[in-house]
């Protein structure tokens, strides 16, 4: 489970960290969500109660691939000139949703496996932490959303911030649930033998 949720850290990271020269993306954001979609390919593998519980954010993470190639390719080939487009300025906003859709469902699905397997501390640390990313993660969203169109640079700085804190945050989430699952599997391993 560790290397799974080493998977979803990288793949959140590098679907949030955007290198570019001129108009060419080095790294485009479906390249981390592939990665994060094969993290949690493994952990679904991984888990005893997860049946079908990883439907929803394994449809969503390929959602999330093939839509942001889709648009990484429509900006290498057009330019950013119609980002402009009052249409095309809420697919960012899409995506975030997408994001805390999937991201959220994770979490949960991660306390229901820490509940299965008795460890209380992290029901508990984890469900807290699940309830901040999705508050962070929503008023960032809602932010960036109306900031179009009140024009608001003030909505755009609080938004952007947020939506900062809201993917660092995501990031330390899953860092810790790397070493809190290393735990449980040393524990695991020493109790067999």
């Amino acid at each position: 489970m560790s290397a799974a949720y080493k998977k979803l850290f990288w793949g959140v990271f590098f679907a949030n960290i955007h290198l570019h020269i001129g108009a060419i993306t080095l790294l485009p954001a479906f390249v981390g969500f592939l990665i994060a979609y094969s993290g949690l390919s493994d952990l679904d593998m991984k888990t005893e109660t997860a049946a079908k519980s990883f439907d929803l954010p394994q449809g969503t993470l390929l959602a999330l691939v093939i839509l942001t190639a889709i648009y990484s390719a429509f900006n290498l080939f057009t330019g950013s000139q119609y980002e402009t487009l009052p249409l095309v300025s809420f697919i960012p906003t899409v995506f975030s949703v997408m994001e805390l859709v999937a991201f959220h469902k994770i979490l949960e699905v991660s306390v229901t496996e820490f509940q299965a397997r008795d460890f209380t501390y992290g029901v508990e640390k984890y469900s807290r932490r699940d309830k901040i990313y999705i508050l962070l993660k929503g008023i960032s969203t809602l932010l960036l959303t109306v900031h179009p169109i009140f024009n608001s640079p003030v909505m755009l700085a609080a938004g952007t911030l947020i939506e900062v804190a809201a993917i660092i945050y995501l990031l330390v989430i899953f860092h810790s649930l790397k070493k809190d699952t290393e735990e449980m599997e040393i524990e695991f391993f020493t109790d067999i033998l």
